[in-house]
């Protein structure tokens, strides 16, 4: 009768056990995807990205990519810099400039032209820039240990 009882209670125990789990993977899973929907994907390992006006200007590994984004669902790739001094970390677009945060520090890459953009100046940092913001007529790196320069 005993062992009965016991296997009785560690079905009862089991079936609990089973539906909690199952009953938080699907709430979890109704969560992950409310209300939003993938419409473009293009390249592989980006960090860092911008947008500006139809285009797009990303990081893929020591390039500043554009891409045209008129059409979200279809993104095209019209321009790609030569290679920078490190991997790219984060870029900010004002006017007709891109201003790339890399390994090496700022690069200033002139955007005029989307399909050829071209590297017009640079700033190296003492640390290794991983953010980039422009406010005005000054540029903010984030310059990891280096703290933040304003240049």
């Amino acid at each position: 009768m005993k062992r009965r009882m016991l296997a009785g209670r560690s079905l009862l125990v089991y079936a609990m056990l089973l539906l909690v789990l199952v009953s938080g993977s699907f709430s979890s899973a109704a969560a992950q995807g409310q209300n939003v929907a993938l419409v473009g994907q293009i390249g592989g390992f980006t960090d860092a990205a911008a947008v500006q006006g139809g285009y797009a200007y990303i990081g893929v590994g020591p390039r500043l990519v554009i891409l045209n984004i008129s059409n979200p669902g279809n993104p095209i790739v019209v321009g790609r810099s030569g290679v920078l001094a490190g991997l790219v970390y984060s870029v900010a677009v004002s006017g007709s400039y891109a201003y790339v945060a890399d390994e090496a520090g700022l690069r200033i890459v002139d955007v005029s032209v989307p399909t050829s953009p071209t590297q017009v100046g640079f700033y190296n940092t003492p640390g290794r820039a991983r953010g980039v913001a422009v406010s005005g007529s000054y540029v903010y790196v984030a310059d990891g240990n280096a703290g933040l320069r304003i240049v």
